[in-house]
């Protein structure tokens, strides 16, 4: 579809997947397969990204939750998750101990699992 790609019920329950640096949307394939029976996934590629300033302002801007997901060992994410945590309104971190950078990929069943349970937090 160009630059996004979209999977699941078109009335289910929204899940953004946002890439990190270096990568593109391909990188969740394995959540796709994993999550679209339950959720309407919505997976960009990011035109621009990787300054904080970039990923803070659109944090900042939105009033809904927002799952902040990551490995234990992601530490070109977690150098900055305060920041992130403190600029989103409604944001909640988890952290997936033995994940790495692509921990989406190196432990996708724990990666969907964390999805799922931030969802049925939200009653969804």
């Amino acid at each position: 579809m160009g630059w996004y790609d979209c999977a699941g019920p078109a009335g289910g329950r929204p899940v953004v997947l946002v890439h990190g640096v270096e990568v593109t949307r391909k990188m969740w394939l394995l959540q796709v397969e994993g999550l679209a029976g339950e959720f309407r996934l919505l997976i960009p590629d990011l035109p621009a990204h990787g300054a904080l300033a970039d990923v803070l302002t659109p944090l900042s801007a939105y009033p809904g939750p927002i799952l902040l997901l990551n490995g234990r060992w992601d530490w070109m994410f977690r150098r900055n998750e305060r920041e992130f945590l403190a600029a989103a309104q409604h944001a909640r971190l988890t952290v997936i101990h033995g994940g790495d950078h692509g921990c989406n990929m190196g432990r996708p069943t724990e990666f969907s699992a964390a999805v799922r349970q931030f969802a049925a937090s939200l009653g969804w």
